[in-house]
């Protein structure tokens, strides 16, 4: 891709149903003009952040003994609030912090419909987050300031207020915390459009003080106020992915059409991801623009890509490309992040290992710790979706201890669904907590769901079920837009297709229990 001159700032807004026809406004790309009009001397600044990350992506390129360990990387919320709902919960933000550590280690379930052309260039971007356990003068934090604001918002859509108000005292804000040691975020409420913005890192020398990224309080997370409040954030902003997408240019990544003037087929840096005209936005089908004016590619745009404007449930994906960047981002101009200790005592365990396999009757989990401190014990959680997880068992830790130990857990009441998730959450005897990573069962089941007859046009489908108790059907197209649903106990259920546009369907049936019997392809003509 061609490599253009200037690197901008970054605003991600989502204009409901015609954003492909308007521009989203982009408060941080016209505050990152202004700035540079006043302070022409900034456009070298930029070159120069610029020319270090390219030299940088370089040398790691040409040492084939380089072996990059996770980088652990320190986050404090500020939570700045005027009424209740706006003062957004723990559990919220400790949900963006999963959310954020699935999506750059790659652990994200929705891994799974990246496009298959693209799966050998995903990347685990080896860097990890956790809710800074030290404030910058040492006392012990759980990472969230919260600061009751008498302004109403801190944007609005004719740009008459100044968005960065909300990271100072003395404009109703909070100041952010040493840019070299934290990632800031400042979550507030904007404008009924913008979900966030931050700045990318060459102007971190100059501006230190506007370092972070500011995030609106209905786009934190999947639980609370995420995808609340209004049409433009309803379905949208409801997965977290807007906080990934604000990271990535924390860590020095442009959108995937390139940012500037509005000319087309501007480059993002990055040699792996098509280029791309414009944004895309909501959910499109794969693939997309397939020969469009920049691109011959026969995969067409890489929509789904983390840095793009669609929903969040359409999000699945940094490459390796992407993921090089970030890390030479962190070799040079954020290089103060790996050293900081602001994440001191936040890992008590090291664990070393954590799998999960069936027996054909039992799911057993098995993990091992090289070392301990602190650790009260392991909540052992399920998932039957990847998202919603429920505790079912706590395994007692052994305290302190820097011996090894294994443990071991069996659960013998999900094996009749098709894919258990399971994560642990590991917790001091302070109450602190860390989750690990989530792994999954997938069991090998005879086929219990029969469907017929398929593809089908008006007539409608019959669904033969070999399961008692409550069943839940749902019915989503390819956009993950539920369609039909409803529940039944019985064993045979019809279902009408007289009013489906034709397209491929997704039926999706759930026991009483929530667990996932099966997810069947429908084709209707």
């Amino acid at each position: 891709m061609t490599k253009r001159l200037l690197a901008f700032a970054f605003c991600i807004t989502n204009i409901l149903n015609f954003a492909s026809a308007q521009t989203p406004k982009c408060l941080s790309h016209i505050r990152s003009e202004a700035r540079l009009q006043q302070n022409p001397s900034l456009r070298a600044v930029r070159q120069q952040a610029e020319n270090l990350v390219q030299a940088q992506i370089r040398r790691d390129a040409n040492n084939p003994n380089r072996a990059e360990s996770v980088v652990t990387v320190p986050v404090v919320f500020h939570v700045v609030y005027k009424t209740t709902t706006q003062n957004i919960s723990d559990a919220q933000i400790q949900s963006q912090i999963t959310v954020l550590n699935q999506d750059y280690r790659k652990l994200n379930t929705d891994a799974a419909n990246t496009p298959a052309v693209w799966k050998p260039i995903a990347a685990d971007a080896q860097i990890q987050f956790c809710l800074a356990t030290r404030t910058p003068t040492g006392a012990v934090s759980n990472g969230i300031t919260r600061t009751l604001t008498t302004k109403t918002r801190f944007a609005n859509t004719t740009n008459t207020i100044d968005p960065d108000d909300v990271k100072f005292t003395s404009t109703g804000g909070i100041e952010g915390w040493d840019p070299t040691r934290y990632l800031n975020i400042w979550v507030c409420r904007l404008d009924d459009f913008t979900y966030g913005y931050t700045y990318l890192p060459g102007d971190l020398a100059q501006y230190p003080e506007y370092d972070g990224i500011v995030v609106d309080y209905r786009a934190v997370g999947n639980i609370g106020t995420a995808g609340t409040g209004g049409t433009s954030f309803v379905g949208l902003a409801d997965k977290g992915r807007t906080l990934t997408h604000e990271v990535g240019h924390w860590f020095n990544l442009e959108h995937i059409w390139g940012d500037g003037d509005g000319t087309a087929c501007l480059s993002d840096f990055v040699d792996d991801t098509p280029p791309a005209d414009v944004e895309n936005s909501d959910c499109p089908t794969f693939p997309r623009k397939v020969g469009a004016m920049c691109t011959t590619d026969p995969s067409g745009q890489m929509f789904m890509n983390y840095m793009d404007y669609v929903q969040d449930n359409c999000m699945n994906i940094f490459t390796v490309g992407q993921a090089a960047r970030m890390t030479a981002t962190l070799n040079g101009i954020r290089l103060s992040i790996r050293t900081s200790n602001s994440c001191a005592g936040a890992i008590a365990v090291e664990m070393t290992t954590f799998d999960a396999q069936s027996d054909g009757k039992r799911n057993l989990l098995h993990w091992h710790t090289a070392s301990e401190r602190n650790n009260a014990y392991f909540g052992v959680e399920r998932s039957f979706d990847g998202n919603h997880f429920t505790e079912i068992s706590q395994v007692k830790g052994n305290g302190s201890t820097t011996e090894q130990h294994d443990y071991g857990f069996a659960d013998a009441s999900a094996t009749a669904a098709a894919v258990v998730y399971y994560r642990l959450r590991q917790v001091d005897f302070d109450r602190t907590f860390a989750y690990s990573n989530v792994v999954s069962i997938q069991n090998r089941l005879k086929t219990r769901v029969k469907i017929f007859p398929n593809p089908v046009g008006t007539e409608g489908v019959t669904l033969q079920i070999e399961a008692n108790g409550d069943k839940f059907i749902s019915l989503t197209d390819v956009a993950g837009r539920l369609v039909a649903s409803l529940k039944t106990t019985e064993n045979s259920v019809n279902l009408t297709t007289a009013n489906l546009p034709t397209g491929l369907y997704f039926c999706t049936i759930r026991l009483g229990g929530g667990e996932v019997l099966s997810v069947e392809k429908l084709v209707v003509r």
